[in-house]
């Protein structure tokens, strides 16, 4: 893969993230592999669905047992909560 690629998924991984974050949902492995899975069902080239799917395999690499529904994720989403002010005390 060249460093062009590496730029090119990096940009991808970042979309992902943006439509979780502006969503407001938690950004994990896993929540980033399925946004990623859904933005490849709404790619309009098959060219842009390979890129994200390269994308979503080497993200896999970095699964562990036990991610889904991490209690870390959780915690990390209720310290970052704006609506709470005693939170951020």
């Amino acid at each position: 893969m060249s460093y062009h690629d590496d730029d090119k998924h990096n940009v991808i991984i970042g979309e992902a993230a943006f439509h979780l974050a502006v969503a407001g949902e938690a950004i994990s492995v896993e929540s980033l592999i399925g946004e990623l899975n859904q933005m490849a069902e709404d790619a309009l080239s098959d060219a842009r669905t390979e890129e994200i799917s390269e994308v979503s395999q080497w993200l896999k690499t970095f699964r562990r047992p036990g991610m889904v529904g991490n209690k870390a994720d959780l915690h990390l989403v209720m310290m970052a909560s704006p609506d709470d002010e005693s939170k951020h005390n």
